[in-house]
């Protein structure tokens, strides 16, 4: 790269897009906010927060606050040294933790041994510039490797068949770890811990200045033992009423087995694993309660639910679902990431049985597009022009989230009208079932395209539909409809050109007859 083209600046523009342009004023890269030209919004900032994350910030005149817009790094464990260093950041802490180990390069151990100390399900990183290699080896040649090389830190073997091994020569190391990850750490330790601490080291060093000395630190080092052992025990015996409380409280609340609205017992709900923020796992017994044994009916494989009182949920069972456990989860958790959009169903949990698989999501109260649609028709009002094109943006607003606003892109796979939910005085159009064609059967399919690229066909091609019988008003609209259409998939607009074109008053070329 020479001079010229070098990256000078980092620029946050008024429409929502954050980009690094070079001393020519060209885009060499760029990223868009949520709200991307939204009219509604007048203020936006760019900052680096003090968890480490950069993120935009978009003040919202009605609620009169500041949303995130933006962030450059959707999972905070992914920030390096976000839980610290020598830590490991994660749903579940590991035991012992990482900053209670004495990491070993060599004369730190004072003579000792040194053992390679097992981390699965974790990643390790070090220090910005990294001073990693890589390697294509075997999970215990990478640990022997790194325990007979005097100047390795620790190993990340991935457990995802590709057998990379990652060598960390830094001593600044953090991670981050849950059950999802698929990758086995080696951390380099001493075998026997250090005998003295500093201060127990100088405590002997001033014995000999004087026996009064000596017996009043013994007295105020006992009393203080004492009292951190009363406070102790007081806190945890308190602990326990106030948790022994809330279960006989809970308990007494329950309502009538037949009730719809039965939650999950207390003692079920201490047992649910988190993986992913708010994301819960049910067994199918607890899923059974919480939906009235699949009474409550919104669809052909979709039920209403309550969670203990707190939410109301839709319960999907999955059919065809033959993935594995690991596989589901992997899946389960990018879907979860996926789900915090605005224009997306979020997902709130799932149960995995041998023969059930079903995902939890929040309710949208309202119907289906195809339903909103036909409903008036039969009132005789179209709903306005205007009011389609809200909803188009909003589909393709959440296409562009899953295709490139995700960590690992995701196709929605089976995008139709039943899948497009209007809420009850929300104007936000949601997306539903996105990205399940991972956890079915593949179907045998001998299209050169891809399934982001099957989505934008299905986008035209459901506006087109709705859109042929227009005049004038929509004919951009229209056209906009045939390019997405295309057979050659090189020539269909990307989503994000697409979200572009509906949010502007740009003008379109006549594509060719698809």
């Amino acid at each position: 790269m020479n001079a010229s083209a070098a990256m000078v600046e980092a620029r946050l523009q008024a429409d929502g897009v954050f980009g690094l342009f070079d001393a020519g004023g060209a885009t060499a890269w760029f990223r868009l906010s949520e709200d991307f030209k939204d009219p509604t919004v007048a203020l936006r900032h760019l900052r680096i927060d003090l968890d480490g994350n950069l993120r935009i910030y978009s003040w919202v005149a009605a609620e009169s606050s500041w949303k995130i817009s933006w962030q450059a790094v959707q999972n905070q464990c992914d920030v390096f040294g976000f839980c610290g260093l020598y830590s490991l950041c994660g749903s579940t802490p590991p035991a012992p933790p990482a900053s209670a180990w004495q990491i070993a390069d060599l004369g730190s151990c004072g003579g000792a041994a040194v053992a390679m100390r097992a981390l699965e399900n974790t990643v390790l990183h070090s220090l910005y510039p990294p001073r990693d290699a890589e390697a294509l080896m075997s999970s215990e040649a990478c640990r022997r490797y790194c325990l007979d090389d005097s100047s390795c830190i620790a190993v990340t073997v991935k457990n995802d068949g590709s057998g990379l091994c990652t060598i960390k020569r830094s001593s600044f190391i953090a991670g981050y770890s849950y059950s999802a990850v698929a990758a086995t750490s080696f951390l380099k330790t001493c075998l026997v811990p250090q005998a003295v601490s500093g201060m127990a080291a100088a405590a002997a060093q001033g014995f000999h200045g004087g026996a009064v000395d000596s017996r009043r630190r013994r007295q105020d080092s006992t009393a203080a033992i004492a009292l951190v052992l009363l406070i102790t025990a007081g806190v945890f015996l308190t602990a326990e009423l106030l948790l022994f409380w809330f279960v006989v409280r809970r308990r007494r609340r329950r309502l009538d087995v037949g009730d719809i609205r039965r939650p999950v017992s207390v003692a079920e709900e201490l047992q649910v694993k988190m993986l992913h923020g708010d994301l819960v796992r049910l067994s199918i017994e607890e899923v059974e309660i919480l939906t009235g044994g699949f009474r409550a009916k919104l669809g052909p494989t979709v039920f209403k639910g309550f969670l203990s009182h707190r939410a109301t949920v839709t319960a999907k069972l999955l059919t065809g679902a033959v993935v594995s456990e690991r596989e589901f989860l992997i899946q389960v958790v990018a879907l979860s990431r996926a789900g915090g959009h605005q224009n997306l169903v979020a997902m709130k949990g799932f149960s995995f049985g041998s023969e059930k698989k079903i995902l939890l999501y929040e309710y949208v109260r309202g119907c289906s597009l195809d339903r909103w649609l036909a409903r008036r028709r039969v009132d005789r009002c179209g709903g306005g022009w205007r009011q389609r094109m809200n909803v188009a943006v909003g589909v393709a607003r959440a296409l562009r989230h899953l295709h490139l606003g995700c960590k690992t892109s995701i196709a929605h796979g089976n995008l139709k009208a039943a899948n497009v939910l209007i809420a009850d005085g929300d104007p936000a159009t949601k997306v539903a079932d996105y990205g399940l064609q991972k956890l079915r059967q593949p179907a045998a399919d001998s299209s050169p395209e891809t399934l982001p690229e099957r989505d934008v066909f299905m986008l035209g091609s459901r506006q087109w539909r709705r859109w042929r019988r227009g005049r004038e008003a929509v004919e951009r609209a229209m056209r906009l409809a045939l390019w997405c259409m295309q057979e050659s998939p090189k020539l269909r607009p990307s989503i994000a050109e697409v979200v572009a074109v509906l949010e502007s008053s740009l003008s379109l070329e006549l594509p060719p007859s698809p």
